[in-house]
């Protein structure tokens, strides 16, 4: 058996222990979150592809103590991606589910779901939510104005409860830069590849490549 390690020098380190003859075909990249859901139990894992099985390695620190569980292709019946009930859920996470056959040598017989999330600074996530699910595709002129007004009216809210609490006769009232709000919701778009379907298309690779390794390893 070799030792191989994932996410070197990070928080996530973590590592696998292959089999002979085993080699890795993909690992889940670290921008993505990836939960491991059984009923109403989850934890935050990580998932290796190899040429023999889909490894799910809970990431540290574990306090659960969950332990590593191997997928073999030939032991999965099947492998389906969930669809998202809303255009908002399907920009914030991607889920799967594996159906596992009786028997076989799988440390793990359960199948169950898995979710995968981007990993985003929440007070972004918070701030630009409403705005960025559609505003770095949208060619809608007026697109972005809405979360400009409203972080122009929070601006002046704090400039007049300043003027009130140090007795100041007057206060800014901000207006909406439209423009700039515009372009800066794009660019935190951009920047967070919220608009993209970055965790979805992490979601279908592993779809996909589970499904042919496992049709190969039961025809």
């Amino acid at each position: 058996m070799a030792m191989v390690k994932f996410y070197e020098g990070t928080k996530v380190e973590t590592s696998l222990d292959l089999e002979n003859g085993e080699s890795v075909i993909f690992v889940k990249p670290p921008k993505n979150l990836l939960a491991r859901v059984v009923g109403s139990k989850y934890w935050d894992a990580t998932v290796i592809l190899t040429n023999s099985r889909m490894a799910v390695i809970p990431l540290p620190p574990n306090k659960k103590n969950m332990q590593i569980e191997s997928f073999y292709y030939k032991d999965i019946k099947s492998i389906d991606a969930i669809e998202a009930d809303d255009a908002s859920q399907a920009s914030a996470w991607a889920s799967f589910s594996i159906e596992m056959k009786d028997g076989g040598k799988s440390s793990y017989q359960e199948g169950g779901q898995f979710d995968i999330r981007m990993e985003m600074n929440l007070l972004n996530f918070a701030k630009s939510f409403i705005a960025e699910i559609n505003v770095a595709s949208s060619k809608d002129p007026n697109a972005g104005i809405g979360l400009a007004m409203m972080e122009a009216s929070a601006k002046t809210d704090a400039s007049r409860a300043h003027a009130e609490a140090t007795g100041a006769s007057h206060y800014t009232a901000y207006s909406p830069n439209t423009a700039k709000m515009q372009q800066a919701a794009r660019d935190r778009a951009a920047n967070m590849d919220f608009s993209k379907a970055g965790h979805t298309a992490v979601r279908d690779y592993i779809v996909d490549i589970v499904s042919q390794c496992a049709q190969l390893a039961n025809s």
